[in-house]
């Protein structure tokens, strides 16, 4: 029998985002397991989908000021994520504007972001 060799698959981004506080106990249960540290799972272990302190985020939406195809200056709603929990820089702005953020989040294996919308 001939076998063929099946691709790897594709490199993916888990973005977990929550409008609620739980964001950092989620992170830590799927860091824990992705340790192996599940009673029903011990050997499982996956580097990939241990969160760093610095992958959890807070995002936010702010305006900007832009020159208009026509010269005028216009405002632009930009979406942001800040840092979360590192105390030192928590609320420190990382990642501003569509291009920026998918380059960061392109770049992740996983990141947590908790929604801040004043709505």
């Amino acid at each position: 029998a001939e076998y063929r060799r099946l691709p790897p698959p594709p490199r993916v981004t888990l973005v977990l985002r929550t409008f609620g506080l739980d964001l950092p106990r989620v992170a830590a249960a799927i860091s824990e397991f992705a340790k192996g540290n599940h009673p029903d799972y011990p050997t499982y272990s996956n580097e990939d989908l241990i969160f760093a302190e610095g992958d959890l985020y807070c995002s936010g939406w702010s305006y900007h000021n832009t020159n208009g195809n026509d010269g005028d200056k216009e405002e632009e709603l930009v979406y942001s994520l800040h840092r979360a929990n590192n105390e030192k820089e928590k609320g420190s702005l990382v990642y501003s504007g569509d291009d920026d953020i998918l380059n960061f989040l392109q770049s992740k294996s996983i990141v947590g972001i908790q929604d801040n919308y004043p709505f």
